[in-house]
Formats: structure tokens, sequence, C-alpha cells
């Protein structure tokens, strides 16, 4: 009744009310003052900035909290390893959907999110030059072997038709489980962590309630500037002026059914 993907019946050997008092038994057993952070990210949306941010302050860690071997690309948390660092304090970086179970893990680790998105447009032209440079993106799509060997048009409709499901899988299914207060999480875009870094900060630590005693936001910021990135080319805007008026008209072929949704965040 309270998260999707939890249906009590015949299937499940407990009642609802027997798996809701465990569920609030382990909450009890794992109560903690420490920060635990995920960024969960489109792809190419300057998250790796946000994350070296929180990297460069000595009480934080970087973790793999799921049971992929890259944390970046899973769709499951994995309980050992959450409970393995619950009393650190953490930052987890992902690319994925909300699915149904992962707000009961969230909420029972107490693991609070920054969803971070980017016009669709500019992201999959990224994505492309991404997939032309090392053809891996396996968390969101597998391009076939001949991929190199597509005409250039060829590219962009592969990665329209294969990847442009997979971000509004996304944007929605967060939207969705924010709005139903499923998680405790706040929503930035590309332009707030590139062009105001500094507000972003603070809209993390004000709307996520975390005590920001610990942090100096300028020197976050500045440790940030001074790694290494995925960045490519960053310029924002490039993606409308990049696709053909049909390509651009495919996009939104496949986001109008999702119309519900607040598209304008992704500029749709």
């Amino acid at each position: 009744e309270s998260f999707p993907g939890v249906t009590p019946g015949s299937s499940i050997p407990l009642s609802f009310e027997k798996i809701e008092k465990t569920r609030k038994l382990l909450a009890d057993a794992l109560s903690h003052q420490n920060i635990h952070l995920a960024v969960n990210s489109f792809p190419k949306s300057a998250s790796r900035r946000l994350v070296d941010m929180f990297n460069s302050n000595r009480s934080m860690r970087e973790v793999n909290v799921n049971t992929s071997l890259n944390a970046a690309e899973a769709d499951s948390l994995d309980s050992g390893y959450l409970c393995a660092c619950h009393a650190e304090n953490y930052i987890v970086h992902l690319h994925t959907h909300c699915y149904n179970t992962l707000p009961l893990f969230l909420k029972t680790f107490d693991i609070r999110t920054t969803i971070l998105t980017r016009n669709i447009f500019d992201t999959l032209v990224s994505t492309k030059e991404h997939l032309d440079k090392n053809m891996h993106l396996a968390h969101i799509v597998n391009p076939p072997t001949r991929y190199r060997e597509m005409e250039e048009k060829d590219r962009f409709n592969f990665v329209i038709d294969h990847v442009t499901p997979w971000l509004l899988k996304f944007h929605t299914s967060w939207a969705l489980a924010r709005d139903n207060g499923w998680v405790l999480a706040t929503w930035l875009d590309y332009e707030d962590i590139t062009k105001a870094p500094l507000d972003s900060l603070r809209k993390i630590f004000d709307e996520l309630n975390l005590d920001d005693s610990d942090f100096d936001f300028e020197s976050m910021i500045n440790f940030s500037d001074q790694q290494k990135s995925n960045l490519n080319v960053g310029i924002s805007g490039r993606g409308e002026k990049t696709f053909s008026d049909q390509q651009i008209d495919r996009i939104r072929q496949i986001a109008a059914p999702f119309s519900e949704f607040p598209l304008d965040k992704i500029g749709l």
C-alpha cells in the first residue's frame, strides 16, 4: 500500500502487517546520524562533477552498494553492502530508473537521493558521441558490433530509438516516486551543476535535510573543477541544432504517451 512492488497476497508468506513491522524494526536497528547520499542521473549530465564535490570531503566515501562491480551500472542494491557501509558517510553514483523495490531500500537505509537530468536532445547527442568513442553504455544499451560501421545518420537514429525510452523511463519513474513521497529526493539539472554549483549544493543540503557544518562548499567546487571528468563538449542547446527535423519529431513521438509527466524538465 505504501510502495510500488509490494503486493500483499497468497504469494507472500507473511501478512502485510508483519512485513511492515519487520521493516520498521530493521529501520530502528539501522538508525544513525550519518549521511547517505545517492546521485542518480542521466548519462552525460555532469554527475561525476557532483560526485567529486563530495569526494573532496574526507568524511565522505564513494562506495558501491549494488550487485554489480561497477556501481553506476546496476538496477539492484545489495543489502549486504548497504549494511556494511551503513555506519559511514557515503555517496553512491547510480544510473538507474526507480524500479519497484528501490524505494524500500532507500527508506530503510536512509539514503537521500539527488536526481540529475539534462535536456534530452543534448543528452542523446552526448550519448551518441560517447558510444562512438568506446561502445560502452551497458546499463542503458548494448550497441551492435556493426555500430561503428553505420552511417552517421543511422548511428543517431539508433541512439534515438534505443536510448530515448530509457531516459523517459528514468525521468517518469523518479517523478512518480517523488510525487508520491516514496523517496526523499531533490531534483537538479545539468545547467544547475555546471553553471550554479554553489546554489546546487545549498539545495541538496536544504531539501534533503542534511547537516552542512562539516562541508565547505567553495572547496568542494574547487576540488571538482580540478578533477578529470567525462565532460564531452558541454554546450547546452546543441542537441536540437544537431538533429534533423525528422529526428526531433521522432524523439517527441516516443515521448508523447508520457505527457502527464513534467517533460519540460528535460526539454520536451
